[in-house]
């Protein structure tokens, strides 16, 4: 099957206001440039053994290059519903088709770059995550995390010169996720 196309800085996606309604839709530069409020979502793949699969994201990402990324996922385009953006980026970014995957909550998360409304799905994955198929231009490497792991990984990111870096939202994201006992 072919790898659906990801979202460049020319393709248009869906804005939302504070309160996560839609408004409108704009370029994704735009969105990046202004910093303005837009829907993403992020998959929480796991492991049957509670694992957590961890993107190690490219130098070629928009947002946070080079950086782990604790949820598989991204923006939503300006014509897509947010389960068949989930289920693109799940297939376009690691290759995973076929499985169910539920929206389990909506969070928002804001900084100077960026705003945005989360979709939070979860997603047990049984296969070999070493054999799944990366998009290149998105994902440089896959790890799979045990909770406590992820915990400590997180709590380094947040101390200035660690070199330990981890997305913000996804961060914020999955802590609101453990919280709620997604993966007891």
């Amino acid at each position: 099957m072919e790898q659906a196309p990801s979202l460049s800085s020319e393709e248009v996606v869906l804005v939302v206001d504070a309160e996560n309604n839609p408004i409108g839709k704009e370029k994704r530069k735009k969105v990046r440039a202004e910093n303005l409020w837009h829907r993403a979502s992020y998959m929480f793949v796991h492991t049957p053994d509670r694992k957590i699969l961890v993107q190690k994201r490219s130098l070629k990402k928009d947002y946070c290059p080079g950086y782990y990324d604790l949820a598989n996922g991204g923006v939503v385009g300006g014509d897509e519903t947010d389960e068949e953006n989930a289920q693109r980026e799940l297939e376009e970014e690691i290759g995973i088709t076929g499985v169910p995957m539920t929206v389990l909550f909506h969070t928002k998360y804001e900084d100077d770059n960026n705003r945005v409304w989360g979709n939070i799905f979860k997603v047990l994955y049984e296969g070999d995550y070493t054999q799944l198929k990366l998009q290149e231009s998105e994902v440089d490497a896959i790890e799979a995390w045990t909770i406590e792991e992820a915990q400590e990984k997180m709590r380094l990111a947040k101390i200035e010169g660690s070199g330990v870096r981890i997305t913000p939202d996804s961060m914020m994201a999955f802590e609101e996720f453990l919280k709620r006992g997604y993966l007891s």
